[in-house]
């Protein structure tokens, strides 16, 4: 997927990483929960492969921290375990801008349950276990929502621009 040569305004990251805060502390039914996509996480995604020269590893981090606040979780495991998956896709950004969109959504799912597999991790050593069900759950879910996620950043940013 061909990423636009113009760069996107700090404002419109920020909106998107807020919109994607509400969505992660909206309301579910029950039976719901376990299907929550990593909202932030993915908005990050689209921006570093839409404009990987913009943001750092350092939003990822912000993002992180912002996320254990609304969240009420430990401050920084979140943080943490978004910061790999982005570097990742920071470093393979250039080469992901290649790839069909079936492609860039596999990628996706490995970086997803990358950070799945560090979030179990990193809470399970600081008492709070989750689920594992949950977390398998949340990454196909947000594997099918990319797509969408994707196009939706991209056809309102080329809008906006």
């Amino acid at each position: 997927m061909p990423s636009s040569s113009q760069p996107v305004s700090r404002w419109l990251i920020w909106l998107s990483i807020s919109i994607a805060l509400m969505l992660t502390i909206m309301p579910l039914p029950t039976w719901a929960l376990a299907f929550r996509p990593e909202w932030v996480l993915l908005i990050l995604l689209v921006w570093a492969f839409e404009t990987p020269r913009q943001l750092g590893v350092g939003t990822a981090f912000i993002a992180g921290i912002l996320l254990a606040l609304v969240q009420e979780s430990t401050l920084g495991l979140a943080a943490l375990a978004m910061m790999l998956p982005l570097f990742f896709a920071y470093r393979l950004s250039q080469r992901a801008q290649q790839f069909p969109l079936w492609q860039l959504s596999g990628l996706v799912m490995l970086l997803l349950a990358l950070y799945a597999s560090l979030s179990l991790w990193l809470n399970g050593l600081y008492g709070n276990p989750l689920s594992l069900k949950s977390a398998a759950l949340s990454v196909v879910s947000g594997t099918l929502l990319w797509p969408l996620l994707y196009f939706f950043t991209c056809d309102l940013r080329a809008r906006l621009s």
